[in-house]
């Protein structure tokens, strides 16, 4: 029964925890000595994995690659920012309005690539590490958000502490992440929500649970999960030997 209880929790924490504690499920189960996570709607480049292999099995560096990520980029071969309809509108002003909203996005892989370049690449940039190092630091944060933030810029920190004797490996290669949420939300208000994420996450303005909340519009996984432990408390409480025997 104790064991049965144990991989109930331990079902409950992978599922129920949000994206942090999912990714160190897997890093458990995990076989290679090298581990890559990636968003699901991103795309890896041609030879993504002997890209991997050599950036951090066959260094050509002076420094240890703690890390190692790519490029981050848009997939704008499928960004459709406007729906073709039967009106009368000149097709000029449709053409014109397609390459401007392209032209923003390009402006925001732009942004991202910056940012990659400044040690902070996301899951759209496929994360891969050894695996003995993520056991070494504990694997990622726990959390329904900014993990993958929360990671890097501690290995950011971590690679200015030690003299960049350890480093992240950032390759030329770009990764292609899916631009449909600039196309559903318009490139603006996109990268607007994105800066103010990370800027209430550094200010500690917010949780990564209120984050979540504030970025998909629904409750994170965690404080589900957390309403539900207290439901089920509550219920317990209510139905106990000591409430019948005061009554």
């Amino acid at each position: 029964n104790n064991n049965n209880n144990n991989n109930n929790n331990n079902n409950k924490n992978s599922t129920n925890g949000g994206r942090g504690k999912t990714l160190n499920a897997g890093i458990r189960y995990a076989q290679a000595p090298i581990v890559s996570f990636l968003h699901a709607d991103t795309l890896v480049p041609k030879g993504w994995d002997i890209q991997i292999q050599s950036a951090l099995v066959n260094p050509k560096s002076s420094f240890f690659p703690h890390a190692c990520a790519f490029t981050m980029g848009i997939d704008t071969s499928s960004y459709q920012p406007y729906q073709e309809c039967d009106c009368n509108d000149d097709n000029v002003v449709e053409e014109v309005t397609k390459s401007n909203s392209t032209s923003a996005l390009l402006g925001a892989e732009w942004l991202g690539m910056l940012r990659c370049y400044c040690g902070l690449p996301y899951g759209d940039s496929v994360l891969s590490f050894h695996k003995v190092i993520l056991e070494y630091i504990g694997g990622y944060p726990e959390q329904p958000l900014m993990e993958d933030y929360e990671l890097m810029d501690w290995l950011r920190i971590r690679s200015l502490l030690l003299e960049g004797r350890e480093q992240l490996v950032l390759l030329r290669a770009q990764s292609k992440c899916s631009p449909r949420r600039w196309q559903t939300y318009g490139v603006a208000y996109t990268s607007l929500v994105n800066a103010v994420c990370i800027h209430r996450y550094r200010q500690q303005d917010a949780t990564a649970e209120e984050l979540f909340d504030f970025y998909y519009h629904v409750s994170s996984p965690t404080s589900i999960s957390s309403e539900a432990d207290d439901g089920g408390n509550r219920k317990a409480r209510e139905d106990s030997p000591e409430k019948e025997k005061s009554a």
